[in-house]
């Protein structure tokens, strides 16, 4: 039991006190910050792959745009005599037959 003068001197400070701390943990925020962190695109696009991919795929192109010249170039200059002025030999004109088989099969 309280004595007259707890009642009057101690107690409302031990109410106040106790008010107090309810409302402290009442606006009290968590301590373990659980959120997902701030996004950061520079860490996830490496701006300077980005780079040397587009640099090599320029430079793919450029060497494909140079090889197809070239071919062009070789296909419409005829620099062998490989045309057949004369007729075709008969062992060009037999069908092939694999070994090991018959003809009749």
């Amino acid at each position: 039991m309280l004595s007259r003068r707890e009642k009057l001197l101690v107690q409302p400070r031990q109410d106040r006190r106790y008010q107090d701390h309810r409302k402290k943990v009442c606006r009290s925020r968590p301590a373990v910050d659980c959120s997902r962190p701030e996004p950061r695109p520079h860490v996830r696009v490496k701006a300077a792959r980005g780079r040397r991919e587009s640099e090599r795929a320029a430079r793919l192109l450029d060497d494909n745009y140079r090889l197809l010249q070239r071919l062009a170039h070789v296909m419409s200059v005829n620099r062998l005599d490989n045309r057949w002025d004369k007729p075709m030999p008969k062992y060009a004109l037999t069908p092939h037959v694999p070994r090991g088989r018959l003809a009749h099969d």
